[in-house]
């Protein structure tokens, strides 16, 4: 029988239908952790989303989100004052790319309110969202303990070896869809992680948004995590289907 496939991380806010795939997803027994760019995003999502079995539905406060200037601070208080609800966190984390670092300071202000939160917490998952920033986030993980308190999981990582080194060395998770594996670098990555630090992952839909959401159906989400299967297996030389499917389930828990 082959093993379930389980998507780490993917917007089911952005989709048309969330509740019809997240019922299809359930149906064949796949966990969906399902990331929200804002507190606003998660209110509205919760309640529609509170009964079905396959989905955890994470708190978040994506860098691409995150107001300038004063408008932060609400914003930021909605998501801490919401966080108690939730064990599951995500999208966090820093864009300190070119085109997004207009708001770098409010982005690691929140980041670490977030880690402030959540680092006595020891069952909470945060899935981080890293572009440019991996030096900079690594030191907030370090200084909080926040990596060895909760489970981090790095989504797409993005940054140097020697910083995937460190993020190694603090136990993080990390999530790998086609897309990153498609690449060299990718796949030397997932080549030097740990087999039980691995998961998969969608980032799916592609485009969409809160307010301009897209079609999508389980089986598409399903195609593109069975060949993101099939590219780590390629890649670590071996079938890592059981194990994969293990780390989900440590993780997230069983369908409810």
């Amino acid at each position: 029988m082959p093993f379930a496939l389980h998507d780490a991380h993917l917007h089911l806010g952005f989709t048309s239908s969330p509740c019809a795939l997240a019922c299809q997803a359930a149906r064949e027994g796949s966990l969906l952790f399902c990331q929200t760019v804002d507190p606003g995003e998660f209110a509205r999502l919760e309640p529609l989303l509170a009964d079905a079995p396959a989905v955890r539905l994470g708190l978040g406060l994506h860098p691409w989100w995150v107001k300038p200037g004063q408008q932060a601070a609400p914003q930021l208080g909605r998501f801490l004052e919401l966080l108690p609800s939730t064990r599951f966190v995500g999208e966090v984390g820093l864009d300190l790319s070119p085109r997004r670092r207009e708001n770098a300071a409010e982005q690691l202000r929140a980041f670490r309110a977030v880690l402030d939160r959540c680092v006595a917490r020891p069952e909470v998952v945060l899935s981080v969202h890293c572009v440019g920033a991996a030096d900079v986030l690594l030191d907030q993980l370090e200084r909080w303990g926040s990596a060895r308190q909760c489970a981090v999981v790095f989504h797409w990582f993005s940054g140097s070896s020697n910083e995937l080194t460190r993020a190694r060395k603090l136990d993080c998770w990390f999530s790998v869809g086609s897309r990153m594996l498609g690449t060299k670098r990718g796949r030397a990555y997932v080549q030097a992680v740990s087999p039980m630090r691995l998961l998969l992952e969608t980032d799916l839909p592609e485009g969409g948004s809160p307010d301009h959401p897209v079609d999508l159906d389980y089986a598409r989400v399903r195609a593109d995590l069975q060949r993101a299967q099939e590219l780590l297996d390629a890649a670590r030389g071996g079938s890592f289907a059981a194990q994969i499917a293990q780390n989900a389930r440590e993780l997230l828990g069983p369908i409810r």
